[in-house]
């Protein structure tokens, strides 16, 4: 699609969600050179949208932090916005829109699992640098990527470490673990997943006992999940992404008292402070495998308690995330010396980079391929009113529950 100046304006108007952040006049966005400005493309809308908005609250705590602090080089900083809802094209017309109406600097992709190939092949296109915030595949990764950095674990690493954990927690709690069975979405994006959860359990000596897709329908969800109530595992993985898929799979295993030792999500709204408090008791003891904040570092309980003061609810890891790409980029200017993007997207390939706030083994250190190679997978387990880090114990906020 062409777009004109014309358009652009036009689009704007319609297509920016503000969550409770100050407006800004586009025309001056775009004029005013000392402005920075960063693109956040997030899920203010669909079945992540509760992460979305996270995200975004995070983000602005980093620029409100950066900006009270004199900003980057003297220069304040600002976030414009897209809604992606959950949708493959709108996140391409998003991030289009984003880096031709503003003068972009770098763009956060939140969130959405399904578009970050594309999306990285958009940044090499425009040479602007995207942070991706999700465990993408590692089928998706290609040699040559320069703008893409990706600051999280993948998607395989995540399954692998979490199958790993799970047996050295009941190994250390003298449990016995034999079988493991999977709810799953019906999506290519999980495929990954699963299939490292296959070899990690073989490895580890753990029998598959199924593999269920589960629908959307409330009903049709309920219905199965009855269906498989006699053929109880130790260990039930989640993969799912849609908040009310996890909340019905759950509610239907408490109803029909499934059997079970740990009920594991990967990457799910189980990580969602908002979303786990909403819903009372119901998710107490079940865990996560996900990215999240080193709980030892004293600028966390700094960040945890701006946080709650500023939003009422802990925060969760798509806030950790946000906050530390801006903040990642933030130290790649000052440090380069540059606000040339290819000045300080070389550095950030180039040097080791402070942990900031997420749980890290050594920094954060990318690759050729924009991999975070030191990125860790993080156990995490609901307690009230929020979820926290059980393992591994060198980033742990207390010991596991287990069995539940």
């Amino acid at each position: 699609m062409h777009y004109t100046r014309r358009n652009f304006l036009k689009n704007m108007a319609k297509a920016i969600t503000f969550m409770g952040l100050p407006t800004y006049n586009l025309k001056k966005a775009i004029a005013a050179p000392s402005q920075l400005n960063i693109g956040i493309i997030a899920s203010l809308s669909g079945v992540r949208a509760g992460l979305g908005r996270e995200g975004l609250r995070g983000a602005q705590l980093a620029v409100d932090e950066i900006n009270s602090g004199g900003g980057i080089r003297g220069i304040k900083t600002h976030i414009n916005i897209m809604d992606d809802q959950g949708k493959v094209e709108q996140g391409y017309r998003a991030f289009q829109i984003l880096a031709r109406a503003y003068d972009t600097i770098a763009l956060i992709g939140t969130t959405t699992v399904f578009y970050d190939k594309t999306l990285s092949e958009l940044a090499e296109s425009y040479k602007l640098p995207f942070f991706v915030l999700n465990p993408f595949r590692r089928s998706w990764y290609r040699e040559g990527l320069k703008y893409t950095f990706r600051i999280v674990p993948e998607v395989s690493l995540m399954a692998d470490q979490a199958v790993s954990y799970l047996k050295e927690i009941a190994n250390n709690k003298k449990v016995a673990i034999n079988k493991i069975c999977v709810f799953r979405s019906e999506s290519k994006a999980w495929d990954e997943a699963l299939e490292k959860i296959v070899t990690a359990s073989k490895r580890e000596k753990l029998s598959l006992e199924f593999t269920q897709s589960v629908p959307y329908n409330i009903s049709d969800i309920r219905r199965i999940v009855r269906k498989n109530q006699n053929k109880s595992s130790d260990i039930v993985f989640l993969l799912t992404g849609n908040e009310t898929q996890t909340k019905v799979i759950v509610e239907t295993m408490r109803e029909v008292r499934y059997k079970a030792k740990a009920i594991v999500g990967f990457f799910s709204n189980l990580a969602n402070s908002a979303y786990v408090a909403e819903n009372g008791n119901l998710f107490l003891n079940l865990m996560d495998a996900n990215y999240w904040g080193d709980p030892k570092r004293d600028e966390i309980k700094l960040f945890q308690k701006r946080f709650r003061n500023q939003h009422g609810v802990y925060p969760s890891n798509d806030a950790y995330g946000t906050y530390t790409a801006i903040m990642i980029l933030k130290y790649a200017i000052e440090k380069s010396g540059s606000i040339e993007k290819s000045s300080f997207t070389s550095f950030m390939r180039e040097k080791k980079l402070p942990n900031f706030l997420l749980a890290q083994r050594g920094g954060i250190s990318f690759d050729k391929q924009g991999r975070n190679v030191n990125a860790e997978t993080i156990l995490l387990q609901v307690s009230n009113p929020r979820p926290i880090s059980i393992y591994p114990e060198n980033f742990a906020d207390r010991k596991p529950v287990f069995p539940i």
